[in-house]
């Protein structure tokens, strides 16, 4: 028996070669940043699947458009694109034909570039290439299909290369290799410099690396993250985003490793992709050595500062109702709190959102008879017919 999929292809690729009625189609236009880069459009994508679909006699139904989207991402990971496959499987079929300017607009690697290929002509929907001039409803284009679809994971490892080739040079010669910059740093002749104010200059600006340095004193002096943070604030000195600081950002940003140790390590995260003798694939660990916001005396007197006495594990308590009760503040009730000694909920509203905020007077509720009470009906609901 015929699968029911090969003959509803079968039936459209010769819908399709008969010419008989106008055939209903759309154009899917895709460009990456890498190639918005070099100069190209999705307008002029455009352009060029609109005229071809002209030429064919084709009556054109929609456009979908993917801008700046990679091509190695799947089907369902490309929103627009997503889009089409949802539509493609309405009832009744809204279109015959999807065009495309250029077989890399389909994908770069064989995974993205087949799979949503083989999902539309299993519904009888087939797809046209404009640069070369064929669909795949015949085994003549199916094969230049192929083609395409080799060269375009071909040209996409070529970039890989010489991508993280070019990235690897710029680390190995201490430059910034992109992402987030960190706090106490700016990006200045393609390098990461401490952000701060310049010597030769009367400096009215708050900048990062001092709000560092004032930070790591006022902690020393006041033993208190929080107190520091409150002192910090009334000096003028923000966040990045603006906001005020808290005491757990301040501890965060001051003893950051990069920031104690002046230098960032590129693929040496957990998340770099390894071979099977655990080297990085893409190229070798690099150390970039970072201008230092505090002298190595400094550091070290920090370090001793902020150590932590070992804290003896508790057996961990459930609070089953957290999150689950609203506290007269409008906040919500969680697990953590005591009460003489005992288990309690706390409100949220009493952890400060930054050194210096209100908090609120919610009282604490003792856990044990709060979630007996609270079983109890939920109980007495259950046993009720």
């Amino acid at each position: 028996m015929q699968d029911p999929h090969v003959a509803v292809a079968a039936v459209a690729a010769a819908r399709l070669r008969s010419g008989r009625r106008a055939l209903r189609a759309v154009d899917f236009l895709r460009v990456s940043t890498e190639e918005q880069a070099k100069g190209y459009g999705i307008a002029s994508s455009g352009k060029k699947t609109a005229r071809y679909i002209s030429k064919k006699g084709w009556e054109h139904v929609g456009t979908f458009v993917d801008d700046g989207v990679s091509g190695a991402l799947e089907s369902r990971q490309r929103p627009d694109l997503r889009r089409l496959m949802e539509r493609a499987w309405a009832v009744p079929r809204p279109f015959d034909i999807e065009v495309v300017n250029e077989g890399r607009a389909i994908g770069r690697t064989g995974r993205a570039f087949w799979r949503w290929v083989w999902e539309l002509q299993e519904i009888g929907i087939f797809v046209a290439v404009v640069k070369r001039d064929y669909d795949n409803s015949t085994p003549e284009g199916e094969s230049k299909m192929r083609k395409d679809a080799d060269y375009a994971e071909d040209e996409r490892e070529i970039i890989r290369e010489r991508t993280q080739g070019g990235i690897q040079e710029k680390a190995e010669s201490g430059g910034y290799i992109g992402g987030k910059v960190p706090y106490g740093y700016r990006v200045g002749a393609g390098r990461l410099v401490l952000d701060e104010c310049r010597e030769d200059r009367d400096c009215a600006a708050k900048h990062e690396a001092c709000a560092l340095r004032r930070g790591r004193t006022l902690y020393l002096d006041l033993r208190d993250w929080s107190q520091a943070a409150l002192a910090v604030n009334a000096e003028g000195f923000r966040r990045r985003d603006g906001g005020l600081w808290g005491g757990q950002s301040l501890r965060q940003q001051v003893l950051n490793p990069i920031v104690l140790e002046a230098r960032q390590v590129f693929r040496g995260s957990a998340g770099v992709r390894r071979d099977h003798e655990g080297r990085p694939v893409n190229g070798d660990r690099v150390v970039i050595p970072l201008p230092p916001i505090f002298t190595p005396a400094e550091v070290e007197e920090l370090r001793a500062s902020s150590v932590r006495p070992v804290r003896t594990l508790q057996k961990a308590r459930p609070y089953t109702l957290s999150g689950r009760i609203v506290s007269p503040c409008g906040k919500r009730y969680i697990g953590g709190g005591t009460i003489l000694r005992t288990k309690a909920y706390r409100c949220q509203g009493r952890t400060r959102a930054y050194a210096g905020a209100p908090i609120c007077s919610c009282p604490y509720l003792a856990a044990d008879p709060v979630e007996k009470q609270t079983w109890r009906r939920v109980r007495m609901l259950l046993e009720d017919s």
